[in-house]
């Protein structure tokens, strides 16, 4: 049995070191969350009160669940979520759930969008409308769920083909990104939130507009080094598809091509694909969509007209992580 004060202190660092890895490999941070799983199972038995070791399960396996989504594992990840939300039902029926119901709400959030991935539509807006609900009976209403139930939200409208809802959740996800509390902490939220509303734009075929922005979230990130793997590629995919169909559409108005741009794009995307493959696996559905985008472009000729870019999943989850409070922190 592990002593009381290491087995926690490990447990909380294993914890930390496959959060930090999700942005590395989502299969790392299994294999970190794994680690962590069973630190916890051998912890002393004295170490957490019954409710603690049930907030420290709940932040295990909601974790799991998101590294299992990111790595495009579906069915694992909704097994975990469905355990992370007994485990955080179980605490709110108890009244040990947090103040703002972060660790529920979150959850439910999380689950929606791996729902959304799994084309479970009608699951995906139950959960929403709940964790929505729950928000409203908040105490202190978390600013970091509320922003991450609008995105995912969006997420929701977007695969209904319901764009100018998708773009107005991710309006109001973005606004409350930009506040000065969350804007460095969820500076990758606010990338997605951008990355969601660049792929709405161009459905509704406002190029310029999706130029714009995805400029601006190509510009930001580039001066930065905390963004992940998944963030950065996404934000230089979207720079040079935007430039792209802006190209597409001059061309349609009988402006000659500029094949040395389509080609320094067709390089940009080429580089997405290869680190979407280093960083995901080559039949990972990322690396797949980036391989189909580059593809389309060849030695400087842009795609046919019937050709459309396939825009990358970048969910803005993860908000039940943020509840640690629960969790003592020294023994």
């Amino acid at each position: 049995m592990i002593a009381r004060t290491t087995g926690f202190r490990a447990f909380v660092m294993s914890m930390t070191n496959a959060e930090a890895a999700m942005s590395k490999s989502p299969a790392a941070a299994v294999a970190a969350l794994s680690h962590a799983q069973s630190l916890l199972s051998n912890m002393h038995p004295t170490a957490l009160s019954a409710s603690k070791q049930s907030h420290a399960q709940r932040w295990v396996h909601n974790a799991l669940g998101i590294a299992h989504h990111l790595a495009a594992d579906w069915d694992e990840a909704s097994s975990e979520f469905g355990i992370a939300l007994e485990l955080a039902e179980h605490l709110a029926q108890r009244g040990d759930a947090h103040d703002a119901y972060v660790d529920l709400v979150g959850v439910l959030i999380d689950s929606a969008a791996n729902d959304i991935c799994c084309d479970d539509m009608n699951g995906a807006e139950t959960k929403l409308k709940r964790g929505a609900y729950m928000l409203k009976r908040a105490y202190r209403p978390s600013h970091v769920a509320r922003a991450s139930l609008l995105h995912v939200e969006g997420l929701l409208h977007s695969a209904r083909a319901q764009h100018d809802e998708a773009l107005s959740k991710y309006n109001s996800a973005f606004a409350l990104l930009s506040r000065p509390a969350l804007s460095s902490a969820f500076s990758a939220w606010t990338q997605a939130a951008m990355a969601a509303t660049v792929s709405s734009l161009l459905v509704k075929g406002e190029h310029q507009a999706a130029a714009r922005l995805a400029d601006s979230a190509a510009a930001s990130i580039s001066t930065s080094e905390e963004h992940d793997v998944r963030t950065h590629c996404v934000a230089v995919a979207n720079y040079a598809i935007t430039q792209v169909e802006c190209l597409r559409e001059r061309a349609r108005s009988g402006e000659q091509v500029d094949h040395g741009k389509v080609k320094a794009f067709e390089k940009e995307l080429a580089h997405v694909s290869l680190r979407f493959a280093e960083h995901l696996g080559a039949e990972h559905p990322e690396t797949q969509k980036a391989e189909a985008n580059y593809s389309a472009l060849k030695d400087g000729t842009l795609p046919p007209v019937t050709f459309t870019f396939q825009s990358h999943w970048l969910p803005a989850i993860g908000a039940g992580l943020t509840d640690k409070i629960a969790l003592p922190e020294g023994d």
